[in-house]
């Protein structure tokens, strides 16, 4: 094996050159993989999804509602409660807004 004394900024660009290059066409499979995963474990709580590339999305909800009879009120739906969930996913109890 032969060694060549490169300087070391010559050597970080060439690294990140590879990684470039070899990142963005992985980068897509990847993302579906774990949409895929996602959307497998999402089913087997019952959850189901209809639109599976909304799932990274949906990740960075704090608060989701659901209008049980499926059409929102024009004005000011009214809210008669909401359902904690703890981190581990039990739910913790209903809260009425009473």
């Amino acid at each position: 094996m032969r060694v060549l004394k490169q300087p070391a900024g010559t050597v970080i660009v060439r690294v990140l050159d590879i990684v470039t290059i070899a990142v963005p066409p992985a980068l897509p499979a990847a993302m579906t993989v774990g949409t895929i995963y996602a959307q497998s474990r999402l089913k087997k709580n019952g959850v189901f999804c209809i639109s599976p590339q909304r799932i990274n999305l949906c990740g960075k909800l704090k608060c989701i509602c659901f209008d049980k009879v499926r059409c929102w009120t024009p004005v000011d739906p009214l809210t008669s409660g909401f359902q904690r969930i703890s981190n581990s996913g039990r739910s913790r109890g209903f809260v009425g807004l009473e």
